[in-house]
């Protein structure tokens, strides 16, 4: 995994961590500049994204679902 990529992972565990109570439209905007800077950070992103989503943890989904609609 790429220093980016591992960059991505750490931003998506921010914006869907247990602590959260409220969304950080910032902190999506930055996923989502780091993951246009190259397709391969895209790629990369999408795929954790999508484990994001089949978590058994509502609050992660639902999270993470915040992060992909921006």
């Amino acid at each position: 995994m790429s220093e980016t990529a591992s960059h991505l992972v750490d931003l998506f565990e921010r914006a869907t961590a247990e602590e959260v109570r409220e969304a950080d439209y910032a902190l999506y905007l930055e996923i989502t500049e780091r993951m246009n800077q190259r397709r391969r950070y895209m790629a990369e992103g999408i795929e954790y994204l999508k484990s994001l989503i089949r978590s058994n943890d509502l609050k992660t989904v639902n999270l993470t679902l915040a992060v992909y609609d921006i």
